[in-house]
């Protein structure tokens, strides 16, 4: 197969791409999941839930204030006197401004006690913790940090502390009644009031535990922070937005504590391994700066949507009059798979925690697309959406937003997300890429991120950096995905799915929403500075490392975290870790480790990776993991081991003849091969049963590659007739004119159109810019190959075109500089090689020029232009045998 700039651009566009790398789906550790049985039907009785908390909760005086607090934590010290540094849960108000601490324990003990150092957690939450050492043995708080199934509303509670006014503990019973979407400012999140005849909690009660029953014992689920009717009531979410006066007027009847959870997840994670008893709970970095400001603009125009079939997401895109319109999945308020009809009780809960009953008339369902209006009314004022038209680019930053069932997962991650990740593909790929076996036929997917999303974050919105919603979130798509399939949900390395918005608006008035209610914008989002980027990269790498005791399961998901952010070396060290623990989880190890070394560009340590897992499969599982051939067949691909690539992909279609995914990757193993005719067989008939934009672009280019550039044409004139906003179209004919030696002005009006379609494609302006060197326009040139690098710096194509525009207005060493650079970011494509080779003859360096074609001649040794290019640069040289 030639190596020419049309090669190199179409391996640049990423239309046939090797088998994507999925970022895992993370899921939360395990904490106590909690049955019915288990809260409702305890053995435990009042008298003996009061007695536990005796042993845990201690009594704080400084010098200027006091209250309670609760013993959550120890460590032996290394000195030889056995005594152990106790770890004490308060708020940040009862320690004050205090530098000299006591605490008195349940023996009558008094501790002095400092201020733990270094904890990291957010001086907004009112959360504090102390440390003092004794010899004495106490009795740690048994903690539960799940605040999904087990902070159900009503759900049985306790209380206890030592207040100012009296020398015993205080010990009252009641019932969850709020549980806010999201924390208070000073991290404050449950709700709750006290049995008919009791009183609420008391000053000095403050940092004393909030209790609930798991089972045989009492849990601390969070400790008291402020009593019912304060004095002066201010209620502030952590964005710095309100709720209603409404609202507010409800939360003063309740007493407020800050769940176990909210302290966890702010801790130093040295602090979490450092103390026995303490849940290793991943690090949750307050957003700030940018990332802050997104979080507020996007949660306010976020609603979360219950119904009987659980929660999803949405969020608000129309206003007329008093009456609102929420875009969400249709799954969300249809039970598609079953009933075949609405879910009953449907309701709204928009940022300030309102609620809002839904009618059925009040739902529309779109046909076709997992897309649907839910129309509430209200006199409140909620901001509306801006909505993104335009295709989103590949690798653009996006945001996930929504909110994860409180049921379905064990721990406070149904919290509000707003999850950052990538564009995975250009929108033509992704249509097609979200219909193979484990997607979802039709319904509209053609957006693909990285986002990490969970199980209630359906129908939520998707973001872009400017804050406006491009997409609508749907689904995961797993990697070998599903229960039934035998995948461990644990391991899941799947992407985001998502219907975009422009698939919304051509449907808007059947959804029944004036499109002039709408608020769009075509404009592309722009991309972020560098101090922007570093408060979103701030939240997606708040990752913690696992305990070096830790088991596989973690050190596999940790390696899973490290590649989703690009860290592959620490991921590859991190799934070597997961596969020394052994286990049957060993394939998944080496599984990881293939993808990592794969996104890493490391094909032939991906292959040895993937082929060990693979060999760990038992025989009557192959069926089940048979993606695992679909990779090893693209890293064949890559290392152009064309034959072992072919078997890898028929093992796969063997195993699973149904994904015609699979037939895609065989067809474009074919192409790359140089068999056009096997790879065309392949296209026709996945395009007589999908007649769909990208396969027209593949089969094209396979057409092209064959030299049948009339059907090649046809192909791409027909890919743009089905998507005339397809960037992709025009590129895919404006290649074949510049290909065919037509008028470069022709190139360059097709190409003017993809650039009007998106101004982000690096590979648009690469090829505007040979064109352009072609029409003698050297500096127009020089300038589009400017801006594709700085579009896409790790791309050789811009600073081969760069350098060649360079030679061109004479600055021979420029150019050389470039060709250099093109050889140092892609050193194992052969169109370097010979374009540096070509260039350095023409500067007299025979022995540069002649190296540079034997080093193309060693990556491809199939390539004749490269023979053809050597032989006549030597007789150029005078040496003609």
């Amino acid at each position: 197969m030639k190596t020419t700039v049309l090669t190199a651009l179409l391996l640049a566009t990423n239309l046939l791409p090797a088998i994507a790398i999925s970022p895992e789906i993370v899921n939360p550790p395990q904490s106590h999941r909690l049955a019915d049985a288990d809260i409702n039907n305890s053995s435990l009785t009042p008298q003996q839930i009061r007695t536990q908390s005796t042993k845990i909760t201690v009594r704080i005086s400084s010098e200027n204030n006091g209250g309670s607090g609760v013993l959550i934590g120890k460590k032996v010290t290394k000195n030889a006197s056995g005594a152990m540094t106790y770890l004490v849960l308060t708020n940040r108000h009862v320690t004050g401004n205090g530098t000299k601490f006591q605490i008195k324990t349940a023996d009558g003990k008094q501790h002095t006690a400092q201020l733990t150092p270094n904890t990291q957690i957010s001086p907004k939450y009112d959360v504090a913790l102390l440390q003092f050492t004794s010899t004495q043995k106490y009795q740690l708080a048994d903690l539960e940090y799940d605040t999904g199934s087990a902070m159900n509303a009503n759900r049985k509670i306790y209380s206890a502390g030592f207040p100012f006014d009296s020398a015993q503990l205080r010990f009252t019973s009641g019932a969850v009644s709020q549980l806010s979407d999201v924390p208070l400012e000073d991290g404050t999140q449950i709700g709750y009031v006290t049995d008919k005849g009791a009183t609420n909690i008391r000053q000095g009660m403050s940092g004393g535990p909030v209790l609930a029953i798991s089972g045989d014992k009492a849990v601390v689920i969070g400790i008291n922070t402020i009593g019912a009717a304060p004095l002066i009531p201010s209620y502030t979410y952590f964005d710095g937005s309100k709720p209603t006066a409404k609202k507010a007027a409800e939360y003063t009847k309740s007493n407020w504590g800050v769940p176990i959870y909210n302290v966890l997840s702010q801790l130093n994670p040295d602090i979490l391994y450092q103390y026995d008893n303490l849940p290793k709970v991943q690090r949750k970095v307050a957003p700030t700066g940018y990332m802050a400001q997104l979080n507020r603009q996007t949660r306010q125009q976020t609603v979360r949507i219950e119904a009987n079939g659980g929660n999803g997401s949405g969020v608000i895109v129309a206003k007329q009059g008093s009456t609102y319109y929420v875009l969400t999945a249709k799954h969300v308020v249809f039970d598609i798979q079953e009933t075949k009809q609405l879910f009953a009780n449907v309701k709204t809960i928009t940022h300030d925690q309102e609620s809002y009953t839904i009618q059925p008339t009040d739902i529309t369902l779109a046909e076709g697309l997992d897309l649907a209006i839910v129309k509430f009314t209200s006199n409140a004022n909620y901001p509306i959406a801006s909505l993104g038209t335009y295709s989103p680019r590949k690798d653009a930053t996006v945001f996930a937003a929504g909110f994860p069932a409180r049921e379905r997962i064990d721990s406070p991650l149904w919290q509000w997300q707003l999850n950052p990740g990538k564009n995975i593909a250009n929108q033509e790929f992704s249509k097609f890429q979200t219909q193979d076996k484990f997607s979802f036929e039709s319904d509209g997917y053609d957006l693909i991120y990285s986002s990490i999303s969970y199980g209630g974050m359906s129908g939520g919105p998707v973001f872009d950096t400017e804050g406006r919603v491009v997409g609508i979130h749907g689904k995961v798509e797993g990697d070998g995905g599903s229960k039934q399939q035998g995948w461990n949900e644990d391991l899941s390395f799947g992407n985001s799915l998502g219907i975009s918005i422009r698939s919304f608006i051509g449907l808007a008035t059947k959804l029944k929403v004036s499109s002039q209610l709408l608020k769009t914008s075509k404009n592309i989002a722009r991309d972020l500075n560098a101090g922007e980027l570093a408060t979103v990269v701030a939240v997606r790498d708040s990752i913690s490392q696992p305990p070096a005791d830790g088991d596989a399961k973690q050190w596999l998901q940790y390696g899973n975290q490290l590649h989703r952010i690009g860290k592959y070396a620490e991921a590859v060290k991190a799934f070597d870790i997961a596969i020394s623990k052994g286990g049957a989880s060993t394939w998944a190890g080496y599984y990881g480790k293939a993808r990592a070394f794969g996104s890493d560009k490391k094909y032939s340590q991906a292959v040895a990776s993937i082929s060990t897992a693979i060999s760990t499969i038992p025989a009557q599982s192959r069926r089940l993991h048979y993606y695992m051939w679909q990779r090893q067949s693209g890293y064949y691909l890559e290392l152009r081991k064309y034959n072992e690539a072919i078997k890898a992909i028929d093992t796969a279609i063997g195993l699973e003849p149904t994904d015609t995914l699979l037939f895609s990757a065989k067809a474009r193993i074919f192409n790359n091969a140089g068999k056009y005719q096997q790879a065309n067989a392949i296209y026709d008939k996945l395009i007589k049963d999908r007649p769909e934009n990208y396969l027209f672009i593949s089969r094209g280019y396979n057409k092209l590659e064959a030299g049948d550039k009339a059907a090649a044409l046809l192909d791409f004139n027909k890919a743009i007739s089905l998507d005339p906003n397809s960037a992709r179209g025009y590129i895919s004919r404006g290649i074949l004119n510049y290909r065919a030696g037509n008028s470069n002005s022709k190139t360059i009006l097709d190409i003017d159109k993809a650039i009007s379609l998106d101004d982000r494609s690096e590979v648009a302006y690469f090829l505007r810019a040979n064109s352009k060197l072609q029409l003698g326009d050297n500096k127009g040139a020089l300038l589009d190959a400017e801006t594709g690098i700085s579009l896409e710096p790790k791309s050789h194509l811009g600073y081969i075109a760069r350098g060649n525009a360079k030679s061109q207005l004479g600055d021979r060493q420029g150019a050389l500089l470039d060709f250099d650079k093109a050889i140092a970011v892609e050193p194992n494509q052969t169109y370097p090689f010979t374009n540096r080779g070509s260039f350095r003859a023409k500067l007299g360096d025979q022995q540069g020029s002649l190296s540079d074609f034997d080093r193309a001649a060693s990556i491809n040794p199939n390539e004749s232009a490269i023979y053809s290019s050597r032989g006549a640069i030597k007789l150029n040289f005078g040496d003609k045998k």
